[in-house]
C-alpha cells in the first residue's frame, strides 16, 4: 500500500509557523505559492496565510482552488482516481 503525505496549511498569517520550515515567505510573513501550491513538494497552503487578512468569502474561494488543485495534483502524480 502506497501512503501519500501531503499537507494542507491552514491559518491565520504566522510569521513564527513561517519562519520555522522551509516554506518561502514574503516579508510580511506570507506564504509565496503558485496556485495553492508552495515551494515544499506535496505542502499546499491558502487563504490568509497566503494572502493576509482577507473576507470570508476570498477564503472559502481559497479553499475550493486548494481543494481542486490537491485533487489535480493526486490524480497525476499518484493516478488517483
Amino acid at each position: 500500500m502506497n501512503w501519500i503525505n501531503f499537507f494542507i496549511i491552514l491559518s491565520l498569517s504566522n510569521p513564527v509557523l513561517v519562519n520555522n520550515s522551509d516554506i518561502l515567505a514574503d516579508d510580511h510573513g506570507h506564504i509565496i505559492v503558485d496556485g495553492t501550491k508552495t515551494n515544499k513538494d506535496n505542502i499546499f497552503a491558502g487563504g490568509d496565510i497566503v494572502t493576509g487578512s482577507a473576507t470570508v468569502i476570498l477564503a472559502c474561494e481559497a479553499g475550493k482552488k486548494a481543494a481542486n488543485e490537491i485533487n489535480e495534483y493526486l490524480i497525476n502524480k499518484w493516478n488517483i482516481v
